[in-house]
């Protein structure tokens, strides 16, 4: 069957919908997504200070072991320091990868999936919204996949569904720190990211 069998995980963040496909179009092991992968329609860049947050929903209960983004039409180069992260919906940091310290090897390849394991296993404590976010410190930063929302006061209105970091953050949180706050959604960035969440 080629469909993925979800019931590796003891929850996930959707359950068969309307369609009936629930997560068996995403790659085997997705146990959350931002928004489904077929609706990936545009290169977005990374905000200013190259961080940026992704809303995303997810279940009480939930272990995941890894995140993925998809990297767009530009590749990295010349990168020094990045990282995933989760937060719960306060920015309080639940989740980290290690530091990608790599020159052009992480996001360094063109429309592909990148995915990185957590130091330490993801677990949510409610049902509701968290934050994927990304950090990448680069000469040529990479883009990403994802679709393009219209940079207005409505889509920045709380619960937000994701902005940019307000101040530079090279190196990986501590899991328990706070993130940066949110920063003004301003000149071209008006896009958000696909991001999946997977056991492994």
């Amino acid at each position: 069957m080629p469909w993925q069998n979800v019931s590796n995980a003891s929850v996930s963040s959707e359950s068969p919908g309307a369609f009936g496909t629930g997560l068996f179009d995403e790659p085997y092991g997705t146990i959350a997504r931002s928004f489904p992968r077929w609706m990936v329609t545009s290169n977005v860049a990374m905000g200013a200070n190259a961080g940026v947050y992704r809303q995303i929903v997810l279940p009480a209960g939930l272990t995941a072991g890894a995140m993925t983004f998809l990297t767009a039409t530009t590749a990295k180069l010349g990168g020094s320091h990045g990282w995933y992260a989760v937060t719960d919906q306060n920015l309080n940091v639940l989740a980290v990868t290690a530091d990608q310290t790599d020159a052009a090897t992480t996001w360094g390849t063109a429309n592909s999936p990148q995915k990185l394991a957590f130091t330490s296993p993801l677990q949510t404590s409610y049902t509701g919204i968290y934050y994927a976010a990304i950090s990448v410190t680069a000469s040529t930063l990479p883009t990403f996949g994802g679709t393009v929302i219209m940079a207005v006061a409505g889509t920045q209105a709380p619960p937000i569904p994701y902005g940019i970091f307000t101040a530079a953050l090279a190196l990986p949180p501590a899991v328990g720190s706070v993130a940066p706050s949110f920063g003004a959604v301003a000149g071209g960035f008006g896009g958000s990211y696909y991001v999946n969440l997977s056991v492994s």
